[in-house]
């Protein structure tokens, strides 16, 4: 009887001591405040660049962004903003892929919002030109206290991201446009610096011909029609060769001089031009055989030339001059800047 009490007891201290320390483990870790992923901060493989990771920026499917910046900034300053959109023919691809590149821009000191949107055939156009809108308006609200100049606003992307972000860019500068797309001006055409355009395409009229691989998949999912040309009637609003008027802003371009896509590069250059944009390109004479997205691959001479080109170029029409990480000045060679009038 008493072996039986014995056990009862010891089978009792067990189940009292396990139940503590249930409580103790649910009082340290479950039981912490629940801390939101707008407040984390995320260390990358670079020094001197933090970043915010998934931030949530609307309600809408994929919406969420990376903000990448300096880490340590001069009390009282105040850093230009970049808004990223990512490639992938608007159908694919992720913001992560370009945060190697762009914290390397974020590093000479920018603010970096790279953004994710929602893509086709799921959600067709122009759901993430909206998202654009949506993504700005969160970024004006500051909830992370980010020291952004809001006056100097720099919209870039690349491939079809390169697309989307010329159109923002268009909307903001072109009143017609946006009374079209009954989408609200998010910046004056006086706060974009600059845009940046990485192997875009800009005219979906004649986008067909370039034939790039699989851009008839690409088109008929954004645009849910396989002869988009005649039978999507929005089609002008995409053509942002279209809709450049006196206001829309400095423009960098590049693209790989074996990628499809010059001869969309070449028309966004001629409709600059026409209207007397200042214009800076990174182009290439045919014999580097440069494919589609050459930027991104660093190892290459050519992309670190364009990399200097894009310092040079962000560091002319915002307040930050072009150093490297040693604090020294990247000069490019024959480079020439014009001022808008």
């Amino acid at each position: 009887m008493k072996k039986i009490k014995k056990r009862y007891v010891i089978i009792l201290l067990l189940m009292i001591t396990v139940s503590l320390i249930g409580y103790w483990f649910y009082q340290n870790y479950n039981n912490q405040p629940v801390i939101s992923l707008e407040q984390q901060e995320i260390a990358l493989p670079y020094n001197n660049v933090k970043m915010y990771r998934n931030v949530k920026y609307s309600n809408i499917e994929m919406s969420q962004m990376d903000i990448l910046m300096p880490k340590k900034i001069k009390k009282g300053d105040k850093l230009p903003l970049i808004i990223w959109t990512h490639g992938g023919g608007f159908i694919a691809g992720d913001k992560h892929h370009k945060n190697p590149y762009l914290a390397q821009i974020a590093e000479k000191g920018f603010i970096v919002a790279n953004m994710n949107y929602a893509l086709a055939p799921n959600q067709k156009y122009p759901t993430p030109i909206k998202q654009q809108v949506l993504a700005s308006r969160f970024l004006k609200k500051n909830k992370l206290n980010l020291p952004i100049d809001f006056k100097q606003v720099v919209i870039g992307g690349d491939s079809a991201g390169a697309q989307l972000a010329s159109q923002f860019a268009a909307i903001q500068t072109n009143e017609e446009l946006r009374s079209q797309m009954k989408l609200p001006q998010s910046f004056k055409p006086n706060e974009i610096r600059a845009v940046v355009l990485f192997g875009g395409l800009f005219n979906m009229n004649t986008v067909r011909a370039t034939k790039f691989p699989r851009i008839e998949l690409f088109m008929s999912s954004y645009t849910g029609e396989k002869q988009w040309e005649k039978h999507f009637k929005p089609i002008r609003q995409m053509n942002t060769t279209e809709q450049i008027t006196k206001d829309y802003p400095p423009t960098f371009l590049t693209v790989g001089d074996a990628d499809p896509f010059v001869s969309q590069n070449k028309e966004m250059v001629n409709a600059l031009k026409a209207k007397d944009i200042p214009v800076m390109t990174s182009f290439f004479d045919g014999s580097h055989h440069l494919k589609h997205q050459y930027q991104f691959h660093l190892d290459l001479p050519e992309s670190k030339l364009t990399f200097k080109k894009v310092m040079m170029f962000l560091g002319h029409y915002t307040n930050q001059s072009p150093y490297n990480h040693q604090g020294k000045e990247e000069n490019v060679e024959s480079v020439v800047f014009k001022k808008k009038k």
